[in-house]
């Protein structure tokens, strides 16, 4: 692969942390500070609706994909495990216009607006628009693998899960409250929306190549096989009951066909990812830190060790010395580590300061140190 010099041994390491093993280190996706290019400036601009639309017009997607090609070339030599990959529109507010939820710019994000009052109404919705978006997408899915040449992957437009698209239509609190008032009506819905991410998946993974004998996924990580991530956020806000009962339920099913699938958990809903790991659907669980706002990895380690018994497991936005404070209590097999903050104590959010390549290289250095003590004991 053009973009990423030690492609073979990448592979090795994913491969196998899936086997739940270590190769030489676990697998590591290591975020930097790069340098600017030309036409590259402005790119932290104020977000408007505009720019959301377009991302779907092919020539603005080829502008994109010359910058990120250069992107791909400053950190072709480092020696991380961080997939070089493009993708089509995705994202919440992207899953929202399958529905006609009109799209809003909040705190910088986009989101999208309800479209219906009550459950029941779902049956009004223009699909057959939906699903020319859809179409849309997958047209530039095969734009980029043209494009790609194998230089650098492609990896799925993954949609939301089937609830969190039920809350793109309904919204959070209409959603909770309809599992208890119109359960029907709730599994009717949950089962077309399980319909509609199993057709995109599928047609996706028909258009996007292999890579090594896996396929690239969102957050830069391969998997082996025909396989996809998978993301729920809804489920952190309702029972373990309700979410083992109904919405994991659908979720399991959707997945029973792929080869290797994974699911992205938020700390604050850690909760899910017990129930997750039990169902023995998924193969890996990434653990994404909210933390000032979930809690603190020391406070998840029970969980993580438990998690590390049964599944996969990522760790993501976890600063290096958050890491070192409880890397000794876990295993290096089956084990991958997303990491982007050095030190949580000298910045005010980890969640998105970015080290620099220098300490990107130390990074390196401390996962390779405790990889060959961990091996070797």
């Amino acid at each position: 692969m053009l973009y990423k010099e030690g492609f073979e041994a990448s592979i090795r390491r994913w491969n196998a942390f899936w086997r739940h093993d270590v190769a030489d280190r676990p697998p590591l996706v290591v975020h930097f500070r790069q340098e600017e290019r030309e036409g590259q400036a402005g790119q932290t601009a104020e977000r408007t609706i505009e720019d959301f639309e377009r991302q779907f017009d092919l020539d603005y997607v080829a502008e994109r994909v010359s910058l990120v090609e250069g992107m791909f070339h400053q950190r072709a030599d480092f020696p991380d495990d961080t997939f070089p990959i493009v993708s089509a529109p995705s994202g919440l507010a992207v899953t929202g216009t399958f529905f006609g939820c009109k799209v809003m710019v909040r705190a910088g994000i986009y989101w999208v607006e309800p479209v219906i009052e009550h459950i029941e109404d779902w049956r009004n919705i223009d699909f057959a628009a939906g699903r020319r978006r859809m179409d849309r997408i997958l047209e530039i899915i095969r734009y980029l693998v043209e494009r790609s040449r194998g230089h650098y992957a492609v990896s799925l437009s993954a949609p939301d899960g089937p609830a969190d698209m039920i809350v793109r239509m309904l919204g959070e609190q209409k959603l909770a409250i309809a599992l208890y008032d119109s359960p029907a009506e709730t599994k009717n819905l949950l089962e077309y929306c399980a319909g509609l991410w199993r057709d995109f998946v599928r047609r996706q993974l028909e258009i996007i190549p292999s890579y090594g004998g896996g396929t690239a996924t969102s957050w830069n990580y391969w998997v082996p096989g025909k396989g996809t991530s998978f993301q729920e956020d809804f489920g952190a806000m309702v029972s373990p009951k309700q979410y083992r009962q109904i919405i994991l339920k659908c979720d399991n099913q959707l997945v029973s066909g792929l080869d290797c699938a994974w699911y992205h958990v938020h700390s604050g809903g850690i909760h899910m990812a017990r129930e997750i790991a039990d169902s023995g659907a998924f193969k890996g669980i990434q653990i994404c830190n909210d933390y000032p706002a979930g809690p603190s990895v020391r406070e998840m380690l029970s969980t993580l060790q438990y998690l590390q018994k049964r599944v996969c497991l990522i760790l993501r936005k976890f600063s290096l010395d958050q890491l070192d404070n409880v890397i000794g209590h876990l295993s290096s097999k089956g084990l991958a580590i997303d990491i982007q903050c050095y030190d949580s104590t000298v910045t005010e959010d980890i969640q998105s300061a970015q080290m620099s390549r220098q300490e990107a290289e130390e990074v390196i250095k401390w996962a390779e140190g405790w990889s060959r003590r961990a091996i070797g004991s």
